[in-house]
């Protein structure tokens, strides 16, 4: 039998990634979301329509 069309199943006992860095990540994309948020609504509130 052809060891590379042979399947390699094992289990995983550890996350490949920090779960601090990753929860710290999370929370920085969320404050820019809101801080990106806040922004348009301002934005969308100061806008002035001059009808002539």
């Amino acid at each position: 039998m052809d060891a590379a069309a042979t399947s390699v199943y094992y289990r995983v006992k550890e996350p490949n990634f920090n779960k601090k860095e990753l929860k710290k990540y999370l929370e920085d994309r969320n404050e820019e979301i809101l801080e990106l948020e806040i922004a348009l609504n301002k934005a969308n509130n100061e806008i002035l329509i001059d009808i002539d």
